[in-house]
């Protein structure tokens, strides 16, 4: 029983970690367009 319920905890880490790389990928390339936007103007 100890077997499945590590290889369930190892996915519950996994998701947190990938998520806020999923968020931040779009932010990260936002941002830099905002820096240059606001260099433009």
């Amino acid at each position: 029983m100890g077997c499945p319920r590590g290889a369930v905890d190892v996915q519950l880490t996994e998701f947190p970690i990938a998520e806020p790389a999923i968020v931040a990928g779009p932010v990260v390339f936002t941002a830099p367009r905002a820096v240059v936007a606001a260099a433009d103007a």
